[in-house]
């Protein structure tokens, strides 16, 4: 009997031991005959898939299958951009490996954010979130039909549809993934202008998590970006005081703390 107990016992360490020989990556497929672009989390297991696929992980990056689970500690940023059916879809994949074995330390960090004819209209992380223990294994956004989907383990029947025809936006909130309206997620219309040419300038959305980054590499004399923000904002640039910024129209004032540090306050 004890035998027999130790033997089943063994079987079923050895048998977990071996399902937990895995690894995991984002692959990215566009597919314009489809009208389509997928983003989605996937994973391997088994020794010989697994060691095949960490030690080839330079070459199937060429295929556009980024692996999430190495252990170098660099941090990848992904920028993919299609034209399909008239519209633009941009991809942003920012991918922090692993870092540790505490808590939430053994899981990748990574997060998504895709823009729609230059319209943000996906933010959130794509993988296992650990902190809000949330599944987000894929994202499909249907260019023709101006429709995303998203396949989550807690939106109701798995899948969160946003339809961007009615100016509605994916992103986390309540520990899901959620389509809200634009306006209600990013209230704030930020308007950005030079009377000069002004090079590198980026601006951090610290109001939406994950945090929304926006570099240009000019900005012309006369042009100006217009985008929504859900503020606090950050702004760096070596040229900022020839920077114009407008929020919602209104103009905001510079005020100094300290050697190198300002705050904005909206002009009254």
């Amino acid at each position: 009997m004890h035998k027999s107990i130790f033997t089943t016992l063994a079987l079923f360490a050895c048998h977990s031991l071996f399902a937990d020989y895995y690894t995991e990556f984002i692959k990215y497929e566009a597919e314009p005959e489809f009208s389509r672009v997928v983003i989605s989390y996937e994973t391997i297991r088994g020794e010989r898939a697994v060691d095949h696929f960490s030690s080839n992980s330079k070459e199937y990056k060429k295929d556009n299958m980024f692996y999430t689970r190495g252990k170098t500690g660099d941090s990848q940023k992904i920028f993919k951009q299609e034209t399909i059916d008239g519209h633009s879809i941009e991809t942003h994949l920012t991918i922090y490996p692993p870092t540790g074995r505490g808590y939430g330390g053994a899981v990748p960090k990574c997060y998504l954010q895709v823009y729609f004819d230059e319209k943000l209209v996906v933010n959130c992380p794509i993988g296992y979130h650990h902190h809000y223990d949330l599944h987000i294994r894929k994202i499909i956004i249907h260019a023709q039909e101006m429709m995303i989907e998203a396949f989550t383990d807690k939106a109701d029947g798995g899948v969160e549809i946003s339809f961007l025809d009615s100016d509605e936006m994916l992103v986390l909130n309540n520990r899901k993934i959620v389509s809200q309206q634009r306006e209600t997620t990013l209230p704030y219309l930020l308007e950005i202008s030079a009377p000069k040419n002004v090079r590198d300038v980026k601006i951090i959305d610290e109001g939406i998590y994950p945090y929304v980054e926006r570099e240009y590499e000019l900005i012309e004399n006369g042009s100006a970006r217009r985008f929504r923000v859900a503020t606090p904002f950050r702004v760096f640039c070596k040229e900022l005081e020839q920077l114009k910024i407008l929020v919602n129209g209104e103009g905001i004032k510079r005020v100094k703390e300290s050697e190198g540090n300002y705050r904005f306050e909206l002009l009254k």
